[in-house]
């Protein structure tokens, strides 16, 4: 009885010891696990994922159509980055206001197909781009992350390929009908008549009358010849005009 009285406290606080700890390792055991090895995939998706296009303008909104599975209901944020890329496939860089932060709540379930819209930036150069999402959430207090990418596309002014624009000009141009021009009868132009503010005599010429009465011309008349004056010895005496009288 001595025995039991004197190691009962000990015994006492070895339980609550024991209690403590197995408290203490019950919560830091899974904690621990879920931290550094549990590394359970509770959120994918299929990827690339497509897009419903693959030209757009600046300012278009782009549709992304996932199918995702996640094995926990949880709430998850989304980092979005809009990422300007080589024809290879090669990061060139982050669009600087191509970043968008969503919240999102996520049930469970099996290959469920969502879709979601992403807004591009007005003032967008010419490119091929993707958007690249990185997903956080968290099971039992331990955060996780997942990240998934989209198809590449093009951004251009028009919104189309280069040949699909070409192709729709050529297009324009072979349909468009010919331009006709119904024939007009167009007067032939006559001479304006001149108004002069004076006017000219007109003569009026009556040809009946001067074929039946001639009008007969003028006449010269006939000067008599100077005669020469007798003198008085009974010679001949001649007069000019200008000397005179000449015997």
């Amino acid at each position: 009885m001595q025995y039991l009285d004197q190691h009962l406290p000990k015994r006492i606080t070895f339980a609550v010891i024991g209690l403590l700890l197995f408290v203490l390792l019950g919560q830091a055991i899974p904690d621990f696990y879920f931290k550094y090895f549990d590394k359970t995939q509770y959120y994918s998706i299929i990827q690339p994922i497509p897009m419903d296009q693959k030209w757009y303008k600046p300012c278009d909104e782009t549709t992304l159509t996932a199918t995702r599975t996640s094995l926990i209901d949880t709430q998850a944020s989304f980092s979005i980055d809009l990422i300007l890329t080589k024809s290879d496939g090669t990061e060139i860089l982050k669009v600087p206001n191509g970043h968008l932060n969503r919240d999102a709540s996520v049930k469970a379930g099996e290959k469920q197909t969502i879709s979601v819209i992403y807004p591009l930036p007005c003032e967008l150069p010419d490119g091929i781009y993707f958007w690249q999402a990185t997903m956080k959430y968290s099971v039992r207090g331990v955060e996780k992350q997942y990240t998934y990418i989209t198809d590449t596309f093009n951004v251009n002014e028009f919104g189309a390929s280069p040949d699909a624009i070409k192709a729709a000009t050529s297009s324009a141009q072979l349909n468009r009908p010919p331009l006709r021009f119904a024939p007009q009868n167009t007067p032939t132009p006559k001479p304006t008549p001149v108004q002069n503010d004076q006017k000219e005599p007109v003569i009026i010429i009556n040809n009946q009358q001067s074929q039946d009465n001639p009008t007969p011309e003028p006449q010269p008349t006939a000067q008599p010849a100077p005669q020469p004056t007798p003198t008085p010895s009974g010679g001949t005496q001649i007069c000019l005009p200008i000397v005179g009288c000449v015997l």
